[in-house]
């Protein structure tokens, strides 16, 4: 797992870790979900300093890159997952 330094500094802005979950969904069946958490719970997987998954996403996350994009009027992490692929939409993927 790649955490760029945006990503890092945005993350500690707002919490101790970013949690990203697989949920199904999207166009390609599924999509992630991100939110801040403070602590970790038993059921967590930590993949980084500042990043943390559940056990059944991690098959999702492995080997993900995330970035932070701060732009005027634009504001979002960006993930990029190679060994997953993309839909049309840009915003799911499939296995």
């Amino acid at each position: 797992m790649i955490v760029t330094d945006c990503a890092k500094t945005e993350i500690q802005k707002h919490a101790k870790f970013l949690k990203i979950i697989a949920v199904p969904g999207g166009c390609a069946g599924f999509k992630y979900e991100l939110s801040y958490c403070s602590d970790a719970t038993n059921d967590d997987v930590i993949l980084h300093e500042c990043v943390l998954t559940d056990e059944a996403s991690y098959q999702f996350i492995e080997g993900i890159t995330i970035d932070f994009i701060d732009e005027i009027g634009h504001r979002e992490f960006v993930l990029k997952n190679p060994a997953k692929k993309g839909c049309g939409c840009g915003n799911s993927f499939g296995q």
